[in-house]
């Protein structure tokens, strides 16, 4: 398993959850809470570390004592500064370079009362979690416990249908709710930042204004993020209605909604035969095709005009939307992170901009209409993206 903020921590033993399902199967939902949780708490590194079934932390000797002291709280276990505190101060893993200065950790408790693991969030330097940072960390562990809830009733085949569904419903509603509590305090930050600016700029000096300015600039771009989140979490809980929809004016609407765009980058974007009919949702559609077409834009080398092929083709009982692009592409294995909330592959925003939260959009829409994605791309050949969606049934006479 790969979370996000941090290197791979070691697979899952399903044996000692009882899970039964591969590795592979709570990879995107783990990786979507740790990158939540590093947002939050404002963390380089963010993972989620399980039990063996023995006892014994899978691979994490570094943070492994932390986690331990963790799962014995029934709230969040704060370590402010390890190096003032007598049961790590001695330790490697507080030592060490880097060194592990700060860590806030939840425990993941399971609903039959065992701890399969911790969520935590770690820093180098000596800090403090402020209290609503602290509780979404807390709601972000129970839910990773629903995710190996759900699949484990997944993996046992049980048929209850209620529960899985009870299951992704908590999920987006505790995505929901981040998003629309985060925004508030935000606005405050970016007010009084502002205001500061207007009317105290002259009585401050040089340095301090920038550190004003910085600070309006961070809480911006906070606001971007959680903005991109909320429309994240609008896909994962929308109802599809599904009817036939043309292919043909959704990508006509999405590349003239998109037009500004193309302008400033010199972009553009060609359409091959007439394209198909699905059966779909159209918004839905609409959403997954304007951030792949704003996607094929946006990573292209230096000097280089972007280029956009959109074609589709027929296979069985589906059809297969490609976009593809002229950009710098993506090495194989990079790709599977590319699907992923807040996952940047490319350098900073500076260099190309994005939150990283696109591509997420298109796998959970294309999900929510039966379908799948994925790329076929390489170092300096671009990238050809795909989305698999239903063929739409004969028109009627």
């Amino acid at each position: 398993m790969v979370y996000a903020a941090g290197p791979p921590l070691a697979e899952v033993d399903t044996a000692r959850l009882d899970a039964g399902v591969s590795n592979t199967t709570l990879d995107a939902a783990f990786d979507d809470i740790a990158a939540l949780a590093a947002r939050i708490c404002r963390a380089p590194v963010a993972r989620i570390a399980l039990i063996d079934r023995d006892g014994s932390w899978l691979q994490t000797s570094r943070e492994g004592a932390f986690c331990a002291c963790a799962i014995l709280q029934s709230g969040v276990f704060i370590v402010r500064d390890a190096s003032a505190d007598a049961r790590f101060a001695s330790a490697s893993r507080a030592t060490d370079e880097p060194a592990i200065r700060f860590y806030a950790g939840a425990p993941l408790v399971l609903p039959d009362g065992r701890t399969a693991g911790a969520l935590f969030v770690i820093d180098h330097v000596p800090r403090d979690l402020g209290s609503e940072a602290s509780d979404s960390l807390r709601a972000l562990s129970r839910l990773a416990v629903t995710q190996i809830e759900l699949h484990r009733s997944l993996a046992k085949g049980s048929g209850d249908t209620h529960r899985r569904l009870r299951a992704e419903q908590e999920y987006e509603t505790i995505c929901s709710s981040v998003a629309h509590n985060l925004p508030a305090p935000l606005r405050a930050i970016q007010g009084l930042s502002q205001i500061l600016l207007a009317d105290c700029s002259d009585r401050l000096p040089a340095e301090g204004r920038d550190y004003l300015a910085r600070i309006a600039e961070a809480a911006r771009r906070m606001s971007d993020q959680i903005q991109a989140l909320l429309e994240y979490t609008r896909v994962c809980r929308a109802v599809p209605r599904f009817g036939p929809v043309d292919l043909g004016p959704v990508v006509a609407e999405a590349h003239a909604g998109l037009r500004a765009e193309f302008r400033a980058r010199d972009a553009g974007m060609i359409v091959d035969g007439p394209l198909p009919r699905v059966s779909g949702d159209r918004d839905m559609l609409d959403l997954i095709v304007r951030n792949l077409l704003s996607n094929a834009v946006k990573f292209t080398a230096p000097g280089a005009p972007p280029r956009v092929r959109v074609r589709a083709e027929e296979i069985g009982s589906s059809v297969r939307l490609w976009v593809e692009d002229n950009g710098i592409g993506i090495a194989p294995e990079h790709q599977i992170r590319l699907f992923r909330v807040f996952e940047r592959l490319h350098g900073t925003e500076k260099d190309y901009p994005g939150l990283g939260v696109g591509l997420a959009i298109v796998r959970r829409g294309a999900e929510r209409l039966g379908g799948r994605v994925g790329v076929d791309s390489a170092p300096g050949r671009g990238s050809r993206f795909w989305v698999d969606l239903m063929k739409a049934g004969p028109k009627s006479a």
